[in-house]
This record gives C-alpha cells, structure tokens and sequence, in this order.
C-alpha cells in the first residue's frame, strides 16, 4: 500500500517546502506531484483501500494550488469515505490535513487535530500522533 502511494506523498511534500513560485524545483515538484496524484488517484477508482488517501492527496495539491475550497472538499470527502470503509489511519490523516490548513485561530482547527490525534492514538500511530499533538501546541 506505501509503496503505492509514497511517490504522491514525497513529491506533494517537496512542493510544500518549495517556497518559491519561480524556482526550477517547485515546478519539478509540481510535475511529479500531478504525476503520482494521478497515479494514485487511478488506484483509488480501481481499488476502494487506495480512495481515501488518493482523495487526502488530491485536497494537499489543491491547498498547494491556491484551491483552498477544493481542498477542504476532498479533505471532508476523505473523512467521510475513511469512516464508511473503517479505516481510522486514513480518517485521522484527514482530519490532521484538513485541521492543519485551518488559521491557528479558528475553533475548528483544535477540533480536527485532537480527533486526529484520538484516531492516531486508537491505531497507535506514534509519528502521527506526534505530529497533530506538535500542531495542537502551535510547534509546526
């Protein structure tokens, strides 16, 4: 499953550090984050395990995009189909997406990061839970 899905989730990471929207490498970036977001994005059509994450992925090159609505779009649409199909990783990596993104002032950005932190803590997902517990205490 990681193999299938890291290339989106490395390439969508580098294009998040790019802070230049000139630069020769936020473009490549770019490139090869609309690449293995189709890729991952054909695996989520084809095999429901793979939809959650494909559609997370969709919502970070879209916030990446300046499509800060589709964004928070696909993020819900993750949330709801990671919870149909009872995959609470895949739900919690949601909400951290969807709860990171939001102003550091907005209510429901606590909201979000503590129900990813709770999911993250049920699976034991120790990396996870540090990084929405670093985004509850505003250390990101």
């Amino acid at each position: 499953y990681e193999g299938y899905m890291a290339p989106a989730e490395v390439f969508l990471a580098l294009l998040e550090i790019e802070d230049s929207e000139s630069s020769i490498n936020r473009q490549t970036a770019a490139d090869f984050a609309r690449r293995s977001l189709k890729i991952a994005l054909k695996l989520g059509r084809k095999y429901w395990i793979f939809e959650p994450r494909a559609i997370l992925y969709q919502g970070r090159y879209d916030w990446l995009s300046g499509k800060r609505k589709k964004a928070h779009k696909a993020w819900s649409k993750s949330t709801e189909l990671a919870q149909e199909l009872g995959m609470p990783h895949e739900e919690g990596l949601a909400w951290y997406e969807f709860g990171r993104h939001l102003p550091t002032d907005d209510p429901d950005r606590t909201i979000h990061l503590q129900r990813a932190a709770e999911l993250f803590s049920e699976v034991e997902a120790a990396y996870y839970l540090d990084l929405a517990q670093k985004e509850l205490r505003g250390k990101l």
